[in-house]
């Protein structure tokens, strides 16, 4: 995996990891993941997906 950062402030850091698997078969697999940590908390910004699409609808 290869982390990068994306964005940061004073609050939050967003983060990027990219890479990939290769488990035998004919093409490996990507990975790609993010996530923003948040500095003063010193954690990973957790979230509940039901929740954060009720805010979309």
């Amino acid at each position: 995996m290869i982390f990068s950062i994306v964005s940061k402030t004073d609050k939050l850091i967003s983060i990027r990891g990219k890479g990939g698997a290769d488990t035998g078969g004919a093409h490996p697999i990507p990975i790609e993941m993010s996530f923003i940590y948040a500095r003063k908390a010193q954690r990973i910004v957790t979230f509940h997906v039901s929740k954060f699409l009720n805010l979309l609808a």
